[in-house]
Order: structure tokens, then sequence, then C-alpha cells
């Protein structure tokens, strides 16, 4: 679950923002609400008050090939669906510490890593700092990758929020521990952490919010993690927003995942993703995909760069070769 928001009409002592949740749901567990509870405070001006959005759509985005049926539709294989949820908030007067927050009961007993799961509410926030001149139009980051929801025991599985900022903002990343309420975090069993989630080898990039994990073979988990994103305009922090994930480890029997090549040539497996590109050069790269267990792959990508002068182009989709073309020319 998350909370974005957007800057739809600024006033001379007030600002509206389009506020949206985005809720995941496993479809075993109970339904989704038909709307979400906002508080909405700021501890420096002295102001609280309450609002309500309501839900506008869901999906399915279970990763599950055509031809078989997840549990949203009566099949076996585990499925999810994201809800939407959309309404509008006014901010009276102009703070640097906004809260917007709203939670959830519960979260599902069968979470292998926290003490107490099922007593455990979902709980997120985001931080709105509408002070001048920060108050310009400005937009929350965004997700635009949707959780992971199933990784594979004993696999390398290196994913990506694909958070975006419209404003062109500096975004960074921390993972956190998950929230139950405001100021309340949920408690780990021990080894496991914020940090360390996972029965198995974890990494994380705070400059690019690459989170990899290589989980222990033959230990089911599902576990529950939490990435916050800081959004940064000269300097100053104007905002952030929370993720809350929960993850299922599956036993994958016979079966590799995909692996890729980083942006150069290096060795499989190296994951080289950081490169460099002057304004005005052209930045030319090719992403191999290669399957071990010979199977067909299809790539895509998450349109993170809204820019004319990028072309991506994806080639042999839906063979055992698939690669990707990215060509970008920065203004």
């Amino acid at each position: 679950m998350d909370i974005a928001y957007e800057c739809i009409t600024q006033g001379v002592n007030s600002d509206t923002y389009k506020v949206t949740i985005k809720f995941y749901r496993d479809c075993d567990g109970i339904s989704a609400p038909s709307s979400f509870s906002l508080d909405i405070a700021s501890a420096s001006c002295g102001q609280s008050f309450s609002s309500t959005v309501n839900q506008v759509s869901f999906t399915e985005i279970s990763p599950i090939c055509p031809g078989y049926s997840t549990t949203c539709t009566g099949g076996t294989y585990p499925g999810i669906q994201e809800y939407v949820y959309e309404g509008q908030v006014c901010l009276p007067v102009e703070c640097n510490d906004w809260i917007i927050s709203t939670s959830e009961c519960c979260r599902q007993g069968t979470i292998t890593n926290l003490t107490n799961p099922g007593g455990d509410n979902i709980y997120v926030e985001t931080l709105i700092n509408n002070t001048q001149p920060y108050t310009d139009n400005n937009t929350s980051p965004v997700f635009t990758n949707p959780p992971v929801s199933y990784i594979c025991d004993g696999q390398l599985y290196c994913y990506n929020n694909g958070a975006f900022d419209a404003d062109g903002d500096s975004l960074a990343y921390n993972m956190i521990t998950p929230l139950t309420g405001a100021g309340t975090t949920v408690t780990y069993i021990a080894p496991y952490s914020n940090i360390n989630p996972f029965d198995g080898v974890t990494s994380f990039d705070p400059a690019t919010g690459n989170l990899c994990v290589t989980p222990t073979a033959g230990v089911q988990q599902v576990t529950v993690i939490a990435i916050e994103v800081l959004e940064y305009r000269n300097g100053v922090l104007i905002g952030s927003i929370i993720r809350d994930i929960q993850v299922q480890v599956l036993p994958c029997p016979g079966n590799n995942v995909p692996q890729l090549t980083g942006y150069d040539e290096l060795p499989i497996n190296t994951y080289n993703t950081d490169t460099v590109v002057c304004p005005g050069d052209i930045l030319d790269v090719n992403i191999n995909a290669i399957d071990l267990d010979s199977n067909n792959l299809n790539m895509s990508w998450n349109i993170g760069i809204l820019d004319p002068n990028v072309n991506m182009n994806f080639i042999n989709n839906g063979t055992d070769s698939a690669y990707a073309n990215f060509q970008w020319t920065p203004s």
C-alpha cells in the first residue's frame, strides 16, 4: 500500500491535492475496503483533520502465464489485485511537515518474519512540505512498477519499485521498518530486521532503490518490507512516500529465473546498471536476457523516462533470445 499526491490548484493561503492510494490484496485474504479514511496533520502548524478517498478501480496484477487461473478468478495459483482510491484534500495553510496517513486492519497471519502479524495494522504515510517555493504544483514521487509479489527460493532476484518524479526532484531511498500506526513499527522475529527481512542474502542500494535478494533454498517465506522514498529540491526535503510490500517466497522446482546483462557487455549477472551520459550525446545500449532453461522470454519497461528523445525497442520478444535496445539523447 502507498499514498501519492498531485497538486491540482493553488490558492493564496491554501492548496488542493488529488490524493491516490494503491492497495494490494491477496485474493485469498479479506475483501478490499470501499474507501479509506485519511488523517491529515501538521505538528508545527497545530493542524489536524480527516478526509475520505473512495475506490475508483481495481485490476489483477498477478504474474501469471496465459491460460492459467489464480485465486482471483477461481483458480489455485496465488493471485494479487491492485485497488485504486482517489479523493481531494485541501491544505489550509503552508507547513513543512504535513503528514497524510491511513491504516488498514490487519496483516496476514501467515507472515513468517513478524512476531504478531495478525495483530498488526498496515499503516503508510506521506510527507508534504507546501511552504514557498516548494508549493508550486509539486507532485509526489510515484511507483511505476507494481510491488513484487512472489520470488523463487534459492535464486537471485533484483527488483526496483520504479519511483519517478515528474518535477525532476532528486530521490533517495531507505528500507524502513514497516509501520502499524503513527510512530509505531512492527516487531521482527530475530534475526530478521528492516534491512534483513528475508531468510537469505539481501542487499539494497539507497541511491537507486534496487533491492536484491537470494532467499535460502528450501525455505518458504512470507515477509513484509517497507521502502521510503525521500524527495529533495535544491537540497531541501519537500516530501516522502512509503510503500508497504508483502512478498512470498515459493519453490520453483526445475526452473531458473531469467538473467540479464548490465548496460555494458560485462559477464552475465554482474548487474552493472550505472552509467553516465552527457547532454547532447547518445546513450545506446543493449540489455540482453538469457534463460538457462531455453524458455521463451518477454521484456518490457516502465516508461520511467518521459522524453521524446527516448527509443526503447524490444527484439525477439516471445523467444528464448529476447533483448532490448535503449537509445536516449538527453537535452
